[in-house]
């Protein structure tokens, strides 16, 4: 678990009760509205639900996929790994924005 944690970013944009804050990545719950872009590592698994069109997330650290994939906010695949509306924690966003609903694995399939 410490592994994962050193992934992780030490604050957030997080859209909460109406408001726009930054937040220490470890007081995110299920359901936060969070802001990823460019150089940004996702803090939680996210459920995307707008990215730009040039978005850009590189997977490597936990699929081992060498070339980073586009973002979308439709499901393109059954499996949960394989989806593209879908951000892995611990991911690196190397190009564009996307706006994601924190979620966890049960909500998520």
């Amino acid at each position: 678990m410490a592994s994962i944690t050193n992934l992780l970013p030490a604050e957030v944009i997080v859209h909460r009760d109406g408001r726009t804050t930054h937040l220490p990545a470890k007081n995110l719950v299920t359901g936060d509205i969070v802001q990823i872009s460019l150089g940004n590592k996702l803090p939680a698994d996210v459920r995307f639900i707008e990215v730009s069109s040039d978005y850009r997330v590189d997977r490597s650290v936990l699929t081992g996929e060498s070339e980073p994939i586009a973002g979308t906010v439709d499901s393109t695949d059954g499996n949960f790994l394989e989806t593209k509306n879908i951000g892995l924690q611990g991911t690196l966003c190397v190009a564009g924005s996307a706006t994601g609903e924190s979620a966890s694995f049960s909500q998520v399939e």
